[in-house]
C-alpha cells in the first residue's frame, strides 16, 4: 500500500487503485502488525495527514476568501508559493492571513510532491524530513492560545 494522488483512494502494489473506506490515518497504524516493509512507509510517512491537513485548509481558505474555484488550481498554487515565500494575504481577515501565513510553507511544499507524484513519477519519495520540520517550525511560532 502507498499513498495516491487522490484522497480516498489506495493504491496497490498490483497498480489497481481501490475506493478506500477509512481514511489513510486508519489504513495503516503503528498498532498492527506490520512487515518491515510497512514499518518502513508508516517511519517514513507519519507527517503525511498534519501536512494534507494543513493543504486542505490553505487552498479551502484561498477558495473561500478570494473566490478561487477548485478549476484554478494552478493560480491557487502560485498564491500558496508567494505567500510561502513571505508576501502577506492582502484584504481578508487578519487571522485567516495569520492561518495562510502559518500553514503555506506546508501547503507549498505538499503540494510540489503532489504535482510531481501525479505528473513525473508514482515513485516520487515523499518529502517527510521537510514537512517535519516545517510542522515543528508551527510549534516555535504558534500563537499564545488562551
Amino acid at each position: 500500500m502507498f499513498i495516491t494522488d487522490h484522497p480516498g483512494w489506495l493504491s496497490t502494489d498490483d497498480g489497481i487503485d481501490y475506493r478506500a473506506v477509512s481514511d489513510y490515518g486508519l489504513a495503516l497504524s503503528c498498532g498492527f502488525d506490520l512487515s518491515p516493509t510497512e514499518a518502513a512507509f508508516f517511519d517514513q510517512n507519519q507527517s503525511y495527514d498534519r501536512g494534507y491537513t494543513a493543504t486542505y485548509l490553505v487552498n479551502w481558505l484561498l477558495t473561500a476568501l478570494y473566490g478561487r474555484r477548485r478549476e484554478d488550481r494552478e493560480t491557487r498554487a502560485a498564491m500558496v508559493r508567494a505567500i510561502a515565500e513571505g508576501k502577506p494575504p492582502e484584504g481578508i481577515p487578519e487571522e485567516a492571513a495569520a492561518l495562510l501565513t502559518r500553514h503555506a510553507p506546508i501547503a507549498a511544499a505538499m503540494s510540489a510532491f503532489t504535482r510531481a507524484f501525479q505528473q513525473k513519477s508514482r515513485s516520487t519519495p515523499y518529502p517527510d524530513h521537510e514537512i517535519r520540520r516545517l510542522l515543528d517550525g508551527q510549534a516555535i511560532r504558534s500563537p499564545d492560545v488562551r
